[in-house]
């Protein structure tokens, strides 16, 4: 059984999948329109797609993606791999770890951590899989504490206990992008229109 803490919303996703990034931009826009952003918190636990497809996500897959995501969510800022690509990520799972470092200093410090790591990949064209990168990208988070997050990304701290949740619950989850709540504590409502609530 997954555990999920009250007052979070447990999330497995890869940093590199681009639907989990669409749900993820509207799930924070709308908590926090709704006024829930110091009520209700992503737990980020990895769904690793490399290891579920057996190779990394290929450019041409995303390029292909491309349009449909800028449709679903335009203010995002996709665009299209402007590195060499020779500079693709051939790996997400440093970047997915770094997430996971953050979350050992908080929830917040997770989430922000996210969502840069996603904008860096999907807009900035910044090669994620590489340490001095990520550590880069960690200093645009206000809540992330930089320096303990480069101590704990070069002695492996969080990898261990990210890959045995991932390895556990793996089979129970729908996918990249699986959202789970405490059903015995709280109830997450979505409206056509997108607004959350939570009780």
């Amino acid at each position: 059984m997954i555990s999920v803490e009250p007052g979070t919303v447990v999330v497995y996703t890869d940093v590199v999948c681009g639907w989990s990034t669409v749900a993820l931009a509207r799930f924070l826009r709308e908590r926090d329109a709704a006024g829930l952003s110091d009520r209700l918190r992503l737990d980020h636990r990895l769904f690793s797609l490399e290891d579920i497809n057996r190779f990394p996500v290929p450019k041409r897959y995303l390029d292909a993606e491309f349009p449909v995501l800028g449709a679903c969510e335009p203010d995002f800022g996709w665009k299209p791999w402007q590195g060499d690509a020779a500079t693709w990520p051939c790996t997400s799972l440093p970047a997915n770890e770094a997430v996971h470092a953050a979350k050992l200093q908080s929830l917040q410090a997770a989430e922000e951590l996210d969502m840069e790591i996603r904008l860096a990949f999907f807009r900035d064209s910044r090669t994620i899989s590489l340490h001095h990168e990520l550590v880069d990208i960690a200093s645009r988070c206000p809540h992330v504490n930089v320096d303990v997050l480069a101590e704990t990304l070069d002695a492996g701290t969080a990898r261990a206990a990210m890959m045995r949740d991932y390895r556990t619950h793996v089979s129970q989850v729908q996918g990249s992008r699986c959202l789970l709540v405490n059903k015995r504590k709280h109830s997450l409502f979505a409206s056509p229109s997108g607004s959350l609530t939570f009780r």
